[in-house]
Parts: structure tokens; C-alpha cells; sequence
């Protein structure tokens, strides 16, 4: 009996984690939105607004597959979104580079921080298009064998390993690169946080 009460506190808590994660993960863009003064695409709290939604997305897809085990939300979120990951590295550079120079647009020599995501997103129309039996069916794999997850072809190239590889190293490559970026501004930024 401990074992099954020790077992259903932790599931309790990692569910009551997951949960405030994505309340605040989908909460944070919209005080963002709300707050913001002036034109919105204009302030760099847009970049910081779009990564948390993503990142929110991203934890609703992996809550549905490892505790919510409800098929509709996990065949509308698994491989769907796998694109759209690829995007939280560029857009803490940008967020990062706006708050520095107060520029938020994007030009044409900002161009390749999209290339990741555009490679996934068009090796992934296959998966995009395929019929929603197929998906099911993907899901049914998923949730009998969490390990088949990277085995599971999502497109002409990459299979789900392949992207469980690809995004960490990307984000530790822009974390390290903000880190970086901080630490060379480290003057600037602690001017603005004491002004502000």
C-alpha cells in the first residue's frame, strides 16, 4: 500500500508541475499582449511572448502523451508542432538582439536561424497530410511503447530521434551564444535594469 501511496503523490505532483507549467507557459504571452504599449510588433517582449507559447505548446504535447493519454489532444499535437520548436533558439537571439539595439525586425541576413525550422516543417507536409487513421495509429504506438517514439518516421529525412537530437543542440548553440551575448552587454543591460 505505501508503494501505490508513494506512486500516486508523485503522479499528483508531476501532474500539479505540468499543469502550473502550462498555465504559466500560455498565461505569460497573453499579460505580454496586454501589457504591451504602442505597436506590438514593435516591442521585444513579442519574441519572449511567441517562445513561451511555443514552449507551452511543447509541454501540453509531452503532458498528453506521458499523463494525459488523450488521443485527440495527442494526435493533434504530436508531430504537428515538431517544426515550431526549432523556433525557440532563434527567437531568444531576437529577443535578446531587440532588447539591445530596440529593433525588433527581422531582415534578410537573419534569414538562416529560420533554416532549421523550414528543413522540419517541409520534411514533416508528409506527416502534416497524412490521414488522421494513420495518426491514431502513431499515437496507439506511442502510448504502448513510449520507446517507439524515436522510431517513428515523421517525414522523408528526420524520424522522431533525429529531431530529439537536432533541438537540444540547437538550444544549447543559442543559449550558450545568450549567455555569451549577456555577458558582452553585461553593461548595458545593468544599466536598464537599474533605470527600470
Amino acid at each position: 500500500i505505501t508503494s501505490i501511496t508513494n506512486h500516486l503523490i508523485m503522479l499528483f505532483l508531476f501532474q500539479s508541475i505540468f499543469v502550473m507549467t502550462l498555465f504559466t507557459s500560455f498565461m505569460t504571452p497573453s499579460i505580454i499582449f496586454l501589457k504591451s504599449r504602442g505597436t506590438l510588433f514593435a516591442n521585444p517582449n513579442i519574441y519572449l511572448a511567441i517562445l513561451f507559447f511555443i514552449s507551452g505548446i511543447y509541454c501540453l504535447t509531452i503532458y498528453s502523451m506521458s499523463l494525459g493519454h488523450s488521443l485527440l489532444f495527442t494526435v493533434l499535437l504530436y508531430g504537428n508542432f515538431s517544426s515550431i520548436y526549432f523556433l525557440i533558439g532563434p527567437l531568444i537571439y531576437f529577443y535578446l538582439r531587440s532588447l539591445r539595439s530596440g529593433n525588433t525586425k527581422i531582415g534578410w541576413s537573419d534569414f538562416w536561424h529560420f533554416i532549421p525550422f523550414i528543413l522540419v516543417f517541409l520534411d514533416t507536409i508528409p506527416y502534416y497530410l497524412s490521414p488522421y487513421a494513420y495518426k491514431v495509429g502513431v499515437v496507439r504506438q506511442v502510448f504502448s511503447d513510449w520507446t517507439s517514439i524515436f522510431s517513428i518516421q515523421l517525414g522523408f529525412v528526420f524520424n522522431a530521434a533525429h529531431l530529439y537530437l537536432i533541438r537540444p543542440l540547437l538550444l544549447t548553440f543559442y543559449t550558450v551564444w545568450g549567455i555569451r551575448y549577456l555577458r558582452k552587454n553585461e553593461v548595458y543591460f545593468y544599466q536598464v535594469i537599474n533605470v527600470g
